[in-house]
């Protein structure tokens, strides 16, 4: 059985609810804060795993109260292997209002994500094995993202990016890659702010691509092929609240795709080799 190991990150989520989004300089009042543990390198392992997918997950914390909150929230969600990999910066947080609608606005840090290096990132990788999935998103540094993915197709392991938040130019990432998930605005950022549909096509000159539409769905864009995939009931009733690449719904396809293909893949060296993506601006 192929494994999946999560690189990424891990923040504790505050979140507020209220009954709209505020516009520039104002000031609402919201329902009392949920602290909880979030993330999405953190949310993604744990939905694989609740999918019955072998997942390990390593990500940067610091060494405080809020890291502690982190290591006691997941560690009942059947992960094969935990990597808290402790550094000197306060652990990440999220601050998220969502409206009555389920949509959000997000500020998150990223000290602890960004304190990754890439030596520690491709020695993670490098230790896979041919036929695993590598999955990562938008949050550690672009050296470390690609170190990562560097290590693991000389591994022989497939690799998975969810692109978000677009931090830093991916230009030289996404040929690493082997299935990309983003939203229509990370689709559009990604080829200098062309149609979200045309964009995901271009995507898939070189990897296959999950073009996630909110309440809409998502494609599943292949190279010469795609397939629209209806949103779940529970995301139709809350259209906003589920649009991003992060969320469970996307989340689920992964684990589903590296479990039903444990050798499906484009070689790179001496297995099958994957069309490199044009460079696309930021």
């Amino acid at each position: 059985m192929s494994r999946i190991l999560v690189l990424g990150n891990a923040t504790v989520d505050v979140i507020q609810r209220v009954a709209r989004l505020p516009v520039a300089g104002e000031t609402l009042l919201g329902e009392p804060p949920l602290r909880c543990a979030g993330g999405k390198g953190l949310n993604q392992a744990i939905v694989a795993a609740r999918t019955g997918a072998a997942v390990d997950f390593a990500a940067a914390i610091g060494d405080d109260a809020e890291a502690a909150l982190l290591r006691a929230a997941i560690a009942g969600e059947g992960l094969q292997r935990l990597d808290w990999i402790v550094v000197d910066a306060p652990t990440d947080l999220s601050s998220i209002w969502v409206d009555a609608e389920g949509r959000n606005m997000i500020v998150s840090s990223a000290a602890c994500a960004a304190a990754l290096s890439p030596a520690q990132a491709a020695a993670r990788a490098g230790a896979m094995a041919a036929g695993d999935w590598l999955l990562m998103q938008g949050n550690l540094s672009s050296a470390a993202t690609q170190a990562a993915a560097a290590a693991a197709c000389a591994r022989g392991v497939r690799v998975a990016i969810n692109a978000a938040p677009i931090a830093f130019d991916w230009t030289a990432i996404l040929p690493l890659c082997d299935l990309l998930v983003v939203n229509e605005v990370e689709a559009a950022t990604l080829c200098g702010g062309e149609d979200p549909r045309m964009a995901a096509r271009r995507l898939a000159a070189g990897c296959d691509v999950v073009l996630t539409l909110g309440a809409a769905g998502a494609v599943l864009q292949a190279r010469d092929a795609a397939t629209l995939i209806a949103a779940p009931r529970a995301a139709r009733r809350r259209a906003g609240s589920r649009r991003g690449a992060g969320s469970p719904p996307s989340r689920r396809r992964r684990a589903r795709r590296a479990r039903r293909h444990p050798r499906r893949g484009r070689h790179r060296g001496g297995r099958c080799r994957s069309m490199p993506c044009a460079p696309h601006p930021t």
